[in-house]
């Protein structure tokens, strides 16, 4: 049940265009809705939208999942999200939506680095510790990472100064929302597998 690692060195037959499109419109409207959802339910109980992604745990696996092409396949959601929002180019850096852009950009990136280090992140889809773990450590250093994205931006946004009473709780946010999604879709697996 197991799936080849996407690298960029990846021999297979290239996938079609209306595969690229299909999965880039699937994952563009997942993401929105999640996005949309994290901002209904901030509106409801007046929590922090800067802080809480509920995307992050979808652009990490995206990640995962697709490598570098989980880039322009998560891009045109995050562009339609900041449409719907009526964001001016400023205004998104410093949002939730801002922050999942960095993160979408990061989290690649998350994982070459893993590669390089040697941990091998092979997709394997049977729900494995070790597949989570991974994918958790992928989801701290793709947090980390858009944060000191943002930060470097200071030069041209200066409202975006990294700071610790900013970068602690968003970490946090990131990986609690990552841990959730990742309890959502090993239940689905095991599901899965008994139906087998």
């Amino acid at each position: 049940m197991g799936l080849n690692s996407k690298t960029d060195d990846d021999t297979r037959t290239p996938d079609s265009a209306k595969t690229h499109a299909i999965r880039a419109a699937t994952l563009s409207g997942i993401l929105i809705v999640l996005l949309q959802s994290h901002a209904a339910i901030c509106g409801a109980f007046d929590c922090n939208r800067d802080y809480v992604i509920l995307g992050f745990g979808l652009i990490v696996l995206a990640a995962w999942l697709y490598g570098w092409r989980s880039i322009p396949y998560l891009l045109p959601g995050i562009a339609l999200q900041a449409i719907l929002e009526g964001y001016a180019p400023a205004e998104i850096l410093s949002s939730a939506d801002g922050h999942a852009l960095m993160v979408t950009l990061c989290a690649p990136f998350a994982f070459t680095t893993m590669r390089w280090a040697g941990i091998d992140t092979e997709v394997d889809l049977t729900g494995g510790r070790r597949v989570w773990k991974i994918i958790l450590l992928a989801g701290v250093k793709a947090s980390a990472f858009a944060l000191i994205l943002r930060s470097l931006l200071d030069d041209l946004f200066p409202t975006h100064t990294l700071s610790f009473s900013i970068a602690y709780p968003t970490v946090l946010s990131d990986i609690a929302g990552l841990a959730v999604f990742m309890l959502i879709l090993i239940g689905i697996f095991r599901l899965m597998q008994r139906s087998e």
